[in-house]
């Protein structure tokens, strides 16, 4: 179901390689991934640093309450196609695999990926930007977009008719421990709106828990994990070194729409 970046025609692949009918073609680099960005275009996404903290905090499992009803969801889409819109460094997409007959995924970050294709070899991962993506219309039963942002054209361009997107974001309450040592006014998260154009919000499912983190390692890959990473002042960011365990709530808000 992927297609060329330059033509749109379909990709097949031979070996090590995709190719289009129009002799346009792409390497599978030695991790799995094919890269379908092309040369003229910005490739950005998450640093290898980034992509590090994320697979050391992920890994201890304090988001599995978020993946199990992720997977018990889509069990009951059950999907031919599915797609991972930002998939990271896969760490949901490969819990995925019961789901969907075919599970594509698409991130900008070679380093996301080159973890993720690692440690995952059922799944198609492309590097690709998701504003942008390199497959056809009408094309997939479900997209899945996790804490990244929301293409709605896009994703309104690749779902079939009755098709589901699976959104995550933040609660109001997520992190809430977190912020508390970051700063002195601690605010609840502001909750988007659940409208989307084009598309039929049919339910909110929200997901909460208490997490007890047990060292400064996973404390620091936690802090890079969110937006307050790039918006917290040096000081105030210097609080957690001296943290050796945190508790926090976690609070995640899972929107689902139909097209």
């Amino acid at each position: 179901m992927l297609v060329c970046p330059k033509c749109r025609l379909p990709l097949v692949r031979h070996e090590k390689t995709y190719h289009c009918s129009a002799r346009h073609s792409y390497d599978i680099a030695k991790k799995g991934y094919v890269n379908l960005v092309l040369g003229n275009q910005k490739i950005s996404g998450d640093s290898k640093e980034m992509v590090d903290a994320r697979t050391l905090f992920l890994s201890a499992g304090y988001y599995q309450v978020l993946a199990d009803k992720l997977i018990e969801l889509l069990k009951e889409i059950k999907p031919d196609m599915l797609i991972d819109a930002g998939c990271g460094e896969g760490y949901y997409t490969r819990q995925f695999h019961d789901c969907g007959n075919q599970i594509i995924a698409f991130d900008l970050s070679k380093p996301a990926l080159n973890t993720a294709a690692k440690l995952d070899q059922d799944t198609i991962y492309a590097i690709a930007s998701i504003f942008d993506m390199p497959i056809g219309d009408a094309s997939a039963d479900c997209v899945v977009n996790i804490f990244a942002p929301t293409p709605v054209d896009e994703i309104n361009r690749i779902l079939k008719k009755d098709g589901i997107l699976i959104k995550v974001g933040p609660g109001a309450k997520h992190l809430h421990g977190l912020k508390e040592v970051l700063y002195d006014e601690v605010y609840d998260n502001e909750e988007e709106s659940v409208e989307l154009k084009g598309l039929t919000h049919i339910q909110r499912v929200n997901v909460t828990d208490q997490i007890h983190l047990m060292s400064n390692d996973q404390i620091k890959a936690l802090f890079m994990m969110t937006p307050y990473y790039w918006k917290t002042s040096q000081a105030s960011a210097a609080r957690l070194n001296t943290l050796t365990e945190l508790s926090t709530e976690i609070d995640f808000l899972i929107d689902l729409y139909q097209k």
